[in-house]
């Protein structure tokens, strides 16, 4: 499967679970999509403004696009946030940037 098409399976899934620490973000989405970021990651408003990446403000929100770049990831929710990840070197963090699971055996590894 090419990435941006299994990417793509992540738009319209809602997030069910959200959990935030020190080793990054994990995300649960409804249809068992999961979302592990360990870089650096920021949350965005509409206006562009950073604000802290908490549970509340992605628990419930849907994913309404997703695109990739060489610098980054960014996942936006109906919410009117982005959830930006870094695939820049300098913020590598580890074991990967981010991980994408599907309910299958989809496996989706970004560095």
């Amino acid at each position: 499967m090419i990435m941006e098409n299994a990417l793509s399976e992540l738009v319209t899934r809602t997030i069910d679970h959200a959990e935030i620490d020190l080793d990054g973000v994990g995300i649960s989405l409804c249809g068992g999509w999961s979302i592990a970021a360990f870089n650096r990651c920021k949350l965005v408003d509409r206006e562009g403004a950073s604000q802290v990446v908490t549970v509340p403000a992605l628990l419930g929100a849907t994913i309404k696009a997703v695109e990739t770049t060489e610098r980054e990831l960014a996942i936006t929710l109906d919410n009117g946030s982005c959830l930006i990840v870094s695939l820049k070197d300098d913020d590598f963090l580890g074991p990967e940037a981010v991980l994408v699971r599907g309910p299958g055996s989809e496996l989706i590894v970004l560095n």
